[in-house]
């Protein structure tokens, strides 16, 4: 059986990143808005946690969109007792046709 990554780490419009900085505090949810690549403007796609990061900080929520630009938002949990503060151009979550 081979094992093949769903995610091409090299490819920076495989990822979505913070658009303006945000402070999540803890225990709670926020809706932080992110960019996504060009190629998936107007198109169905997957934003989900980029492998191997899961709640290494925060929890990422999977959701299916159609970002109509370039902008759309990403709904992110702190689970944590202490606020975190997301800065801009952060690498949160990776989206996928």
């Amino acid at each position: 059986m081979l094992c093949v990554p769903l995610h091409n780490v090299n490819r920076k419009e495989n990822f979505v990143r913070v658009i303006k900085p945000i402070c999540i505090q803890p225990f709670s949810i926020a809706h932080v808005p992110i960019s996504v690549s060009r190629k998936f403007v107007r198109k169905d796609c997957l934003i989900e946690p980029i492998p191997g990061r899961q709640f290494e900080n925060f929890a990422v929520q999977r959701i299916v969109t159609h970002p109509t630009s370039q902008s759309t938002i990403c709904r992110i949990m702190n689970f944590k007792s202490e606020a975190i503060v997301l800065r801009k151009g952060d690498l949160v979550a990776a989206v996928s046709n």
